[in-house]
């Protein structure tokens, strides 16, 4: 025996679908509303007569069903969206930290990072950021390498936090350099390379306001800084 899925099915398949079809169709399967109830949503119930200053409860918690089941197919579109956000944002994360690892060199190291990762990233400019040693008369910093004042990053991310995100912003240009004016929204993520080395920071930038804000989870920006910071402790012999 079929059940009233198929059933229904065959009748929208017909041609001159009338009232009386749809009424015989649910007097032989009373059961269908119950196993299809997201189509509560888009019914419109009748009020029932009940004289002046009567309220129909029936009606009302209809009403209210409705308004529920279309909340919660709300809900589970934004879900479905974050998800989906995350896991694109997950994937592009360990793309680029397996190209660090695959990195020949401590320059293609900084290629990757500089050139590479905001393609990776869809973001607009990523800097890599270390700041300079005060009376420190050294050679110049590799190419891609943004030198920042003392006390910078702290002043930056914040004392005691490892990541800050933005929503608005206007670039640094002491950060992004010549992408700065195209900054309205950063991420910051601290680099612990050694204690050997002054305060690094790996610095995302993007043109679209609200693409970083305080909000988001930092682990996935954690997690790339600290692989990055590894690599460069390696690439330059440095302790942990």
């Amino acid at each position: 025996m079929r059940d009233g899925t198929e059933a229904a099915e065959d009748l929208g398949a017909g041609s001159g679908l009338g009232e009386a079809d749809v009424v015989r169709f649910l007097k032989t399967h009373p059961d269908f509303l119950n196993r299809h109830p997201e189509l509560l949503g888009a019914l419109h119930p009748p009020r029932r007569a009940h004289g002046d200053g009567v309220i129909d409860l029936q009606h009302a918690m209809l009403e209210r069903l409705r308004g529920e089941v279309t909340q919660l197919m709300d809900v589970q579109h934004a879900l479905i969206t974050t998800t989906r956000g995350n896991m694109n944002s997950t994937a592009q994360v360990h793309a680029c930290v397996l190209a660090m690892l695959e990195a020949p060199s401590f320059e293609h190291l900084i290629h990757v990072v500089t050139q590479d990762m905001p393609q990776m990233l869809d973001a607009d400019v990523v800097s890599l950021c270390v700041e300079a040693v005060e009376g420190d008369v050294g050679p110049a910093p590799p190419r891609g390498v943004r030198i920042l004042d003392p006390g910078e990053v702290d002043h930056l991310i914040g004392k005691g936090r490892d990541v800050t995100l933005i929503d608005h912003a206007l670039g640094d240009p002491s950060v992004f350099d010549g992408g700065a004016s195209l900054v309205r929204s950063a991420g910051y993520a601290r680099l612990k390379i050694s204690p050997r080395t002054p305060p690094g920071m790996l610095a995302l930038g993007s043109r679209q306001a609200d693409t970083f804000h305080p909000s988001q989870a930092t682990e996935l920006l954690g997690f790339m800084a600290t692989v990055l910071a590894l690599q460069i402790r390696t690439w330059l012999d440095l302790p942990a």
